[in-house]
């Protein structure tokens, strides 16, 4: 295979010459039909052997403007101990858990280990709000704590 770079034609000669604009365009609907949506893959290395890799979709930009990066949906993270649910949707860089009953700390395992551990930030929503941390966080997963019992408590995980 040989190295391919998609690029706006480059000014050739001349002094001073402004550089040109470069869009890349989703496919257009008509009428209520919903556009294309814009996105860029990469190759997910597999076991020995002769056939191609498997594509992932590491950029995703859909027609109403949302950014989706990294896994989308096809790897989402699994809930552990003290988890009730995963959202739908979810990915390695977005989700929300749902803690079971009267637990203290909620275990995930991201779908696709990250390189390096990436920086989480937590968030919830709750009546009473309470305060959330890390016991653990690693490339493979991560364990959400509390000091207070969670009982349904909605948290929305943010990775980078």
């Amino acid at each position: 295979p040989v190295a391919q770079i998609l690029s706006a034609q480059s000014a050739v000669t001349g002094t001073d010459i402004a550089g040109a604009a470069m869009l890349i365009k989703g496919s257009r609907g008509t009428g209520a039909g919903a556009p294309g949506s814009v996105g860029i893959q990469t190759g997910i290395a597999g076991s020995t052997g002769a056939t191609q890799s498997v594509l992932n979709t590491a950029l995703l930009i859909d027609a109403v403007q949302h950014v989706t990066l990294g896994n989308t949906g096809s790897n989402p993270p699994v809930a552990g101990t003290g988890a009730a649910s995963i959202g739908v949707n979810a990915s390695d860089q977005r989700f929300r858990v749902t803690s079971g009953a009267a637990v203290t700390s909620i275990a995930f395992t991201f779908g696709k280990a990250w390189l390096v551990t990436p920086v989480c930030t937590l968030s919830e929503e709750s009546a009473t709000p309470v305060t959330l941390g890390w016991s653990a966080l690693s490339t493979s997963g991560g364990t959400i704590t509390s000091v207070s019992a969670l009982t349904s408590v909605v948290i929305d995980v943010l990775c980078q």
